[in-house]
């Protein structure tokens, strides 16, 4: 399955119009239809969060995470987990 069909099957799977997707992400309705119609790809990480925005739900960050700031830029890099709380509040700061 192409990266956009599976945006689209996603969308319509959580009941989202494009224009509601465009919404939850801070993108314009044309970027959700160049998504969908594979005139660009989404990131893969941007798939994971729509649920997570779609439920208006905070993801946690891993049990691994460190503590200390200077540590944190290191570990996201292996990291899926916090990848996708750092881009969760990258996209709420929009």
């Amino acid at each position: 399955m192409t990266n956009g069909k599976q945006l689209k099957k996603l969308r319509e799977s959580l009941g989202l119009s494009q224009q509601a997707l465009s919404n939850l992400l801070g993108v314009s309705l044309q970027t959700i239809w160049r998504h969908e119609h594979d005139k660009f790809e989404i990131d893969p990480d941007t798939l994971k969060l729509i649920p997570i925005l779609h439920a208006n739900k905070v993801p946690d960050w891993c049990k691994a995470s460190p503590n200390k700031v200077a540590d944190l830029a290191s570990h996201i890099q292996g990291c899926e987990e916090c990848r996708l709380v750092l881009g969760y509040l990258n996209l709420k700061a929009k």
